[in-house]
């Protein structure tokens, strides 16, 4: 990438290779490390008692999302030799690694916060774990990242359309 000085210190431009040019490009992938809102708010509940264990997940959206939230998905690991589950909405077992997931619809900004629980017979006393949440945001990234494409003067490349998008948001809760 080089910096444009032109189109202000922050502005860059690429470079599209050649055989790239029959599809889409990826141009800027990023990472946020820090003091950022999280576009899904999790509230998390464990009760462990000697012989069972009940987790409750309470998922909101962050009141400045624009965009629903879809393929949300949350893994929770669960300790103490797990013997059977009852879960709301239900969730996948894998005994291999003991962690349940749970697959959920889309979330929106304009829908109250949804529920998931857990309720884990176990053979021994468990722990808490951190509890894993993917998603998928399009039209909208979690920063405050503005992404344009701008003609070139340089290129009868076309640009078709800027795709914004946030994946594999997984954050612990």
């Amino acid at each position: 990438m080089v910096a444009v000085p032109e189109h202000g210190a922050n502005a860059y431009t690429c470079t599209v290779p050649a055989a790239a040019a029959n599809g889409p490009v990826t141009l800027l992938k990023y990472r946020i490390v820090n003091n950022v809102r999280l576009p899904v708010v999790a509230r998390s509940r464990w009760e462990i008692q000697p012989t069972s264990t009940t987790i409750t997940v309470q998922l909101s959206t962050d009141e400045k999302l624009q965009q629903p939230i879809e393929d949300l998905a949350v893994l929770a690991p669960v300790s103490g030799n797990v013997t059977g589950m009852d879960a709301q909405p239900q969730a996948l077992w894998s005994a291999k690694q003991q962690k349940a997931l749970w697959k959920l619809p889309s979330l929106s900004p304009t829908q109250p916060s949804i529920q998931i629980s857990g309720r884990f017979a176990t053979q021994q006393q468990a722990s808490q774990q951190p509890i894993a949440i993917n998603f998928k945001i399009m039209g909208q990234l979690a920063s405050s990242l503005h992404v344009d494409s701008l003609p070139s003067l340089f290129s009868t490349a076309r640009m078709g359309r800027v795709l914004m998008r946030c994946t594999a948001g997984q954050y612990l809760a």
